[in-house]
């Protein structure tokens, strides 16, 4: 799927101004040498933005941020305490999100959230990180780094995830602990979850450990 995020769109369609909005046009000064303009800052800034990414007209995410920054260039978003945000799989919130920033790039339509970053499924806290990018390519979730996720009263650490969003499953990658309630403990190499069907997959090596102590 292509899943670009036009800026263009972003701009005139697909923002919606929910409140007060500011428009900060910055001047920036010719460089004194060399005849350079530089972007020292947003050239353009949107206050209170509904923003929706779109595939072929349908859904795929969208989010509230306080405050919008567009650079002159026009080759990137900066979104500022990013809330109400959601991933969407067949017109419905699949996952929920809130991030402290964050960055879509409109070449790719990818979307880069950091600084706090919480994801839920169901209402039930999945994820809680510092970095997630959804792949608007391929509809994919990546985690690239170390993190936690929460499945069905079982805690699962891995270096990275990735959730594809229409296969509907979680894979981990890459010193995969799981811890279940019942003091049982099992690494593995890679683990994929199978979020419809509440299933776990592991691939070797395999190790199961039991807490037999009083």
């Amino acid at each position: 799927m292509n899943g670009r995020v036009v800026l263009a769109a972003i701009l005139t369609l697909a923002v919606v101004i929910t409140g007060a909005y500011a428009w900060a046009f910055l001047i920036n000064k010719p460089a004194a040498t060399g005849g350079v303009t530089r972007d020292k800052g947003p050239s353009l800034a949107f206050m209170g933005v509904e923003i929706e990414g779109l595939d072929s007209g349908q859904k795929r995410w969208h989010l509230k941020a306080r405050r919008v920054e567009s650079g002159q260039q026009a080759r990137s978003v900066r979104l500022v305490d990013i809330t109400d945000g959601a991933i969407y799989r067949g017109g419905e919130p699949y996952f929920t999100f809130t991030a402290g920033d964050g960055v879509l790039q409109n070449d790719t339509g990818d979307l880069m959230l950091t600084g706090g970053v919480t994801v839920w499924s169901n209402g039930e806290t999945l994820l809680t990180t510092d970095k997630v990018v959804w792949k608007a390519a391929d509809g994919r979730i990546l985690v690239p780094g170390p993190a936690e996720v929460m499945i069905e009263g079982s805690r699962i650490s891995a270096q990275r995830f990735e959730a594809d969003v229409d296969a509907e499953k979680i894979t981990g990658h890459g010193e995969v602990v799981l811890q279940t309630e019942g003091q049982m403990k099992i690494t593995a190499g890679t683990l994929v979850y199978r979020l419809d069907e509440k299933e776990v997959e592991m691939e070797e090596p395999v190790v199961i450990e039991f807490d037999i102590g009083s």
